[in-house]
């Protein structure tokens, strides 16, 4: 989607923390894919790196991928890339504690 209004700064860029919420979002939901049953989790560690300021209008997809979810951690990565250009615009990581809040181990 292009960003909102309340998104971009007065030099009509995209706010930085847009692209953090877009990022962390997508890792945290990647993470949440994989958690055991009655667990939960929260962010430990999290990075991202901004490639490009994002112009006005531009449209972009904002991907994550888990590439690790175990019973205490899961490792995700994330991307935003423009739509139409397929340039990277920014490029993050996360690490995450995952918490079991059943009696039950899994």
């Amino acid at each position: 989607p292009e960003p909102a209004p309340s998104a971009v700064a007065p030099v009509f860029f995209v706010w930085i923390v847009s692209m953090f919420k877009e990022t962390d979002s997508a890792m945290a939901c990647a993470v949440m894919t994989g958690i055991p049953r009655g667990s939960v989790y929260t962010t430990l560690e999290y990075k991202i790196n901004i490639l490009r300021s994002i112009p006005l209008g531009t449209q972009v997809d904002c991907t994550g991928i888990a590439e690790h979810v175990g019973r205490s951690t899961g490792v995700a990565r994330g991307d935003i890339r423009g739509t139409e250009d397929g340039k990277l615009y920014a490029t993050g990581s996360t690490t995450c504690i995952v918490m079991n809040l059943s009696n039950t181990k899994s």
